[in-house]
């Protein structure tokens, strides 16, 4: 170890140490030299202890000190956190995903206004979560639920897609043929983009998102938070704003022909 990486407390340490050295071995010789001075000598030992040991105090007192405010930082930083998180108000929690299906249903039997809707992973991973009944159940519920809130001309209805699985375009006709003026939607074209993460998410009413997706689980929500949503409302406007349009007939037939399985 080098002198200049000696920190300034093992050299008052030190001093110290060597101070009651010191005292300890004069004491000691005063009371050799001369026997009448023993009363002397044990008064000059006892002091110099009691000093180390008053020394010895402060300075675990002064160590202590700066524990407690480093603890004390951590403590704030961790009480801030915690404190930011529940700035996001609203957060509705699912057990599993059929709660969620169950939820989303309901919403959408409520929905006035606007529908954000990403229907754009590129696998259907989820659907391993329900079973083949519950799918369908599931499916037909949706179904109705779009026709009711597409409906209402007045309300808008835009949906995202990619094509990567055959039921994407099963249910992009269903809901072009029934969503009438209230409904649009988009695509990426997967066969020229390479494939990236994907969010799912639905917004209802620029007031509540729900992540409507089994490959999610166990971390199901619905969040009901201005602030928060308008990230995702951002997020949805310029994935919007890149998508391809799906205007008429020969736009669903130019995806078919693209993206259909072909059988023999």
């Amino acid at each position: 170890m080098k002198i200049k990486d000696i920190k300034k407390e093992q050299w008052i340490e030190w001093i110290g140490a060597a101070f009651l050295f010191v005292a300890i071995v004069a004491a000691i010789i005063v009371g050799v030299s001369d026997k009448n001075n023993w009363g002397v000598s044990a008064t000059i030992l006892l002091s110099t202890i009691a000093a180390y040991f008053i020394y010895s105090i402060l300075k675990e007192q002064a160590i202590s000190v700066k524990i407690d405010k480093s603890v004390q930082t951590l403590l704030n930083a961790i009480l801030n956190s915690i404190d930011d998180m529940r700035k996001i108000k609203n957060i509705k929690t699912f057990n599993n995903i059929q709660d969620v299906d169950d939820y989303l249903i309901k919403k959408i039997e409520q929905a006035k206004e606007t529908f954000c809707d990403l229907t754009w992973q590129d696998d259907f991973r989820g659907r391993s979560v329900r079973d083949e009944f519950r799918q369908r159940k599931i499916d037909n519920e949706l179904k109705r639920c779009f026709q009711i809130f597409c409906s209402d001309s007045s309300r808008s209805y835009r949906e995202i897609f990619t094509f990567s699985e055959q039921e994407n375009i099963s249910a992009m006709e269903h809901h072009f043929k029934n969503g009438g003026d209230a409904y649009r939607c988009k695509y990426f074209d997967n066969k020229k983009h390479s494939k990236f993460p994907k969010l799912q998410f639905v917004i209802i009413d620029g007031k509540e998102i729900i992540f409507a997706l089994g490959d999610y689980r166990p971390n199901f929500y619905a969040i009901a938070d201005e602030n928060f949503i308008n990230i995702f409302k951002m997020y949805f406007d310029d994935a919007w704003n890149e998508g391809l349009p799906i205007e008429n007939q020969t736009d669903i037939d130019k995806i078919k022909n693209l993206y259909c399985k072909k059988t023999k």
